[in-house]
């Protein structure tokens, strides 16, 4: 049970009160209900599992790339999703998220999976902003160096 293989993972749900407890059913289920995806936490590392609610979560669950963590292969979203989903999130983090992994994959991202997916799901304020995020990080920060 998928609730059980967590806990073996050392993997707990933390309320409000950053009180750890044992993941159960109930409390997996009650997460999606309020929150539409699972946040729980092994050690200090936040993980956040999202359920299928729209067809970009089917997408992103088709293109993750399996990673080994110990014996369990595991799904991880790819850059371009990730960004995607804060996108739609679109909090001050998210959006230095963003800005991060733009820079740091420049050159490497799936632009016109970007920009499918945000003419799609996103407004169109967002759309706006991530082609002047992109075409900000896209450039050659090199030039902006001092010589």
């Amino acid at each position: 049970m998928f609730a059980d293989e967590l806990n073996q993972l050392g993997c707990v749900l933390r309320d409000d009160a950053s009180q750890d407890t044992a993941i159960t059913v109930p409390g997996l289920l009650e997460q999606v209900r309020q929150r539409k995806f699972i946040e729980c936490f092994q050690g200090s590392v936040r993980i956040e599992l999202f359920v299928p609610a729209v067809p970009l979560q089917e997408e992103i669950l088709r293109r993750a790339v399996i990673i080994k963590l110990g014996v369990h292969d595991v799904p991880v979203t790819t850059a371009e999703d990730l960004i995607l989903l804060k996108l739609a999130f679109h909090r001050v983090k998210d959006m230095q998220d963003v800005r991060g992994m733009l820079w740091v994959q420049r050159g490497k991202l799936n632009l016109d999976y970007l920009d499918h997916w945000t003419k799609q799901t996103l407004r169109h304020d967002s759309q706006k902003e991530l082609q002047q995020l992109v075409a900000e990080y896209s450039r050659d920060k090199s030039d902006d160096l001092p010589v």
